[in-house]
């Protein structure tokens, strides 16, 4: 048997890849009789001695390669080997063995990227049956909103169309991170009612909201390891291009209350003031803000405020991609002396 599980969501591709060794036997023997190999690396003699060799006290052997593919381009595609001659040889004794690859080897060909159809690896596996090259992409709006649907379902709970839409907004794309949210809500629910847009609200937001505080406090005190941090973690968490402009928000928000409450500070405005100007609730808010408004001056605070406003006009005008902006904000705030803020 030949598989190629292609494509960006590795949550599903990590399922299939359980599916087929479910249907090969013994969990137990499976295991001892599986080989993984690096497919950046792997020789065709590394393939053939891994495939070729007979199963241990079971009728199949499973072989994993990953990234094999990508390394091996298609003559239609950018040429990205070194050696284009010998890359092409590599490749057209591969899928020659392929052909006669052993009814006793299950061999899985695994892709962090889609391959193209015109691939010579696609082209193999898909002769086969359409079922023996799947692909999975990143899910966006009704298809993601079919799987959350489909995959509370299994759990045993039901999910209302607005709690799945707001779902999407707290927990993006990443299908491995829904699947955990919605384990959480199906047994805080107990298969009673349906998830509501209050369930998701109570036991999801608060993680994401967690990450951006962590962000815009690493911001204001100019951490600019942890800032990048958290940043590319939401960014993974969540790819989809609303959810960045959120994170810009939150960003712009923090920066306008840090300008503002170093103006007020500066105008010897009493805490009480400040507070209610800016409806904080807590006088512990004020404190942190105001200890990181000292590190910036408020003619600093004023310029990245606007920067930021261009920010915005630059992604929504398509002259500049989201997560590129945030990056080189991050950057920028973060190169900037501490003591700035203390002339």
């Amino acid at each position: 048997m030949l598989y190629l599980l292609h494509g960006p969501d590795s949550y599903s591709r990590s399922e299939e890849i359980a599916r087929i060794k479910a249907s090969i036997g013994d969990p137990s023997l499976v295991d001892l009789n599986t080989t993984i190999l690096d497919g950046r690396q792997v020789t065709l003699a590394d393939l053939l001695h891994a495939c070729d060799a007979l199963p241990f006290l079971a009728e199949k052997r499973l072989v994993i390669v990953e990234g094999l593919a990508s390394r091996l381009s298609s003559p239609e595609e950018e040429k990205v080997l070194s050696s284009a001659a010998k890359g092409k040889g590599l490749l057209k004794d591969i899928v020659g063995y392929l052909s006669r690859l052993p009814e006793t080897t299950c061999l899985i060909l695994v892709e962090n990227e889609t391959v193209k159809e015109n691939h010579p690896l696609y082209k193999e596996t898909a002769a086969r049956g359409k079922e023996f090259a799947k692909h999975f992409p990143l899910l966006q709006g009704a298809d993601l909103e079919r799987w959350i649907s489909q995959r509370a379902k299994r759990k045993g709970a039901q999910i209302d169309s607005q709690a799945v839409k707001e779902l999407t907004i707290y927990a993006g794309s990443n299908t491995r991170l829904l699947d955990i949210e919605l384990e959480k809500l199906a047994t805080y629910m107990g298969g009673k009612q349906p998830i509501r847009v209050e369930d998701v609200h109570r036991l999801v937001s608060y993680v994401r909201e967690e990450s951006i505080f962590r962000l815009v406090d690493a911001l204001g005190e100019r951490n600019g390891p942890a800032a990048i941090q958290v940043l590319h973690q939401l960014m993974e968490d969540s790819p989809e291009p609303s959810y960045a402009l959120y994170v810009l928000s939150m960003i712009a928000r923090q920066f306008r209350l840090l300008m503002q409450a170093k103006e007020m500070v500066e105008q010897r405005l009493p805490a009480v003031e400040i507070m209610k100007v800016l409806h904080l609730s807590h006088r512990f808010i004020l404190d942190k803000l105001l200890l990181q408004a000292r590190n910036f001056s408020l003619d600093r605070l004023k310029a990245l405020y606007r920067k930021l406003q261009r920010i915005d006009v630059d992604i929504k005008t398509g002259n500049m991609e989201t997560a590129l902006a945030l990056d080189l904000f991050v950057a920028e705030v973060c190169a900037t002396k501490r003591t700035e803020g203390m002339r």
